[in-house]
């Protein structure tokens, strides 16, 4: 029996068969057994090293993979996994990968989705926090773009497990990130987000759910040091959006909705920051490969905002004279819609597996 037929007799008899894709500086591990969401990736476990120790030895036997030169070019980026299959992402110690895995050269360790491993339409769960901050036009442009929304309040729902869904939205709400005493189930929320980073599921947070964000991955929010922000503002892009899936193709500064009483004080330890604005830095950022955080709004519409305006007399004034009047909301929320109605459809595109993540930096690894 051949090397890869013995691999294979292997893999069959754990019910699973890894196909390993090697580059002079990167190999990719793909998994056949199907998780509970298709096409998800599954964080690959210290079970799974003798399998995948056994089959590099083989494929790189097989392909002269020691000899990063040899053959390269007809193996860069070979599907070698079949259709509907996951990524799996080696998430183990590097001192517990067994020789038999490691390249004789600094490798990046890393599960880019395959096209192969696409969804149609992917379901998001939507957490709704409050009635007075509904999806509104951001449900639209996700659904428009082929997402099926799922929308859970956590006042009144309880908050479904994560199995099923492609991506998260978590959107505002009048309270704060640490108001438990008030809002006992804002823990709850941010369990559920921070289970959504681990599991690698694009999340996409706004305002409440940006600094819920923050907290449940080690930031700090505190109540706003120079008072509320209220109206049209600009954000400005940071250099490092430039290779963000999602920001890079946004101008340098987007039009966003302010409507916010406390701030990011600080950043989650893994978090990216990607936009930024007086005099609240913190305004955009991404924690891992997939989950966002925008402190703004880009969800409202005016007839919301008009809402707001009324319910929170003290926080309006803030706004600069005329700029919350239904014709200049109105003119604000067009060049909104311009900028970020794209966006929503890359994170669309991003559930679904047809659009590659972020490169975490944390899962470059120097193997010996």
């Amino acid at each position: 029996m051949g090397s890869r037929a013995a691999v294979e007799a292997f893999a069959a008899e754990r019910g699973s068969a890894v196909r390993t894709v090697v580059n002079l500086r990167l190999y990719r591990l793909h998994e056949l057994s199907t998780p509970d969401v298709p096409g998800r990736p599954r964080l690959a476990g210290e079970q799974d090293l003798p399998l995948l120790a056994e089959y590099h030895f083989a494929f790189a036997q097989e392909t002269g993979a020691h000899q990063p030169e040899s053959r390269q070019t007809h193996y860069r980026g070979a599907p070698l996994h079949g259709p509907g299959q996951p990524d799996v992402q080696l998430g183990v110690p590097e001192n517990r990968i067994p020789a038999s895995c490691r390249l004789p050269r600094s490798v990046a360790l890393s599960s880019p989705r395959s096209k192969l491993a696409t969804v149609t339409s992917p379901r998001l769960l939507v957490i709704q926090p409050s009635p007075a901050d509904p999806p509104a036009r951001l449900g639209e442009w996700l659904t428009a773009a082929g997402a099926t929304l799922s929308v859970v309040s956590p006042a009144t729902q309880p908050l479904p497990e994560l199995t099923g869904y492609h991506g998260v939205v978590c959107l505002g709400g009048e309270m704060g990130a640490n108001d438990d005493a008030t809002f006992p189930w804002l823990a709850e929320v941010r369990a559920l987000l921070s289970r959504t980073v681990s599991q690698r599921l694009p999340l996409l947070s706004i305002c409440l759910g940006a600094q819920l964000l923050a907290v449940a991955t080690g930031g700090q929010v505190r109540i706003g040091a120079s008072g509320p922000v209220v109206g049209a503002r600009l954000v400005a892009k940071r250099d490092v959006a430039a290779a963000d899936p999602l920001f890079a193709d946004l101008p340098l500064t987007p039009d966003v909705l302010q409507f916010h009483n406390d701030e990011i004080s600080v950043l989650p330890p893994r978090a990216e920051l990607l936009a930024s604005a007086a005099p609240y830095a913190h305004q955009a950022f991404r924690v891992g490969a997939v989950g966002y955080g925008l402190q703004f709004h880009i969800e409202t519409t005016p007839d919301i905002v008009l809402d707001w305006v009324r319910d929170a007399p003290d926080e309006a004034e803030h706004a600069r004279p005329g700029e919350l009047e239904p014709d200049a909301l109105i003119e604000t929320h067009d060049a909104i819609g311009e900028a970020w109605q794209p966006f929503a459809e890359r994170f669309v595109r991003l559930s679904a597996g047809d659009l590659p993540p972020a490169r975490d930096m944390v899962r470059n690894l120097p193997l010996a």
